[in-house]
């Protein structure tokens, strides 16, 4: 038996027992790792926090877009170069 299971203060369904939880099991060593498909994507500010609360670790916020990103301009382009 784990100590983490030997004395509860919290449900399951709480935050911070699902991060807990998260933290030990879904993260593989390098030794396990397999490929990991990224996803890049432009035009785009970082998501607004303001609705999340800090202690949902699944709250992604408000995402908020870059009306004048223009994939067609040089900088644009040359930032693509490998």
């Amino acid at each position: 038996m784990h100590a983490y299971n030997q004395f509860k203060v919290l449900p399951d369904e709480h935050h911070f027992v699902k991060t807990a939880v998260m933290k030990k099991t879904r993260f593989v060593s390098n030794s396990r790792a397999e490929i990991v498909y990224v996803n890049l994507v432009f035009g785009v500010h970082e998501n607004d926090l303001d609705s999340c609360d800090f202690t949902t670790p699944v709250c992604r916020g408000r995402p908020g877009f870059d009306t004048k990103f223009n994939p067609s301009t040089a900088e644009a382009q040359n930032s693509l170069k490998v």
